[in-house]
């Protein structure tokens, strides 16, 4: 099944995270950390699976399409560039036209977020998003679900005091 990894590269991953007795470390090194991880994992078993990275700050970019080489994408998510601040929604929609261009709306997909929980501000946010659901027109809608078969996971680099 194909993957999507929707890495968040807004400046709230910049801030630290502390661990006891040892240097500060960025929540977007924790995420680096874990998502390096995961495709040493799908190197190793999961060889001939298509892999992508999007990257989502107010805006969204295609930074790895799919792929089944693992070091590009984890070159691509080490040189990840933060920006300004966090649109869910704008994401969802990058995610839905990257698959759909790449394989329809019939194949299964699995997606993984890596967010810091924060839920951004002003239009764009994900409570504005939310609020504004049912005036919406159509072609306007929110991206969730999406309109092909899918697996949506979030992984929230938080403690659980810091999500709203």
């Amino acid at each position: 099944m194909p993957t999507v990894v929707l890495m968040d590269s807004s400046l709230s991953m910049t801030r630290p995270v502390s661990v006891e007795g040892s240097e500060e470390f960025q929540r977007k090194n924790l995420a680096v950390h874990g998502l390096t991880m995961l495709f040493e994992h799908m190197a190793t078993n999961y060889r001939l699976e298509f892999t992508s990275l999007v990257a989502f700050s107010s805006l969204w970019e295609l930074m790895v399409p799919f792929s089944r080489d693992y070091n590009t994408l984890q070159e691509a998510l080490n040189n990840l560039e933060d920006f300004d601040k966090t649109c869910l929604e704008a994401a969802l929609q990058g995610v839905s036209n990257v698959v759909q261009q790449e394989w329809g709306t019939s194949c299964p997909c699995q997606v993984v977020l890596v967010t810091d929980g924060a839920l951004g501000i002003g239009r764009g946010s994900l409570r504005h998003s939310l609020q504004t659901v049912k005036q919406r027109v159509e072609d306007k809608k929110f991206p969730l679900p999406f309109p092909f078969p899918s697996k949506l996971y979030v992984m929230c680099i938080a403690n659980a005091e810091e999500v709203l």
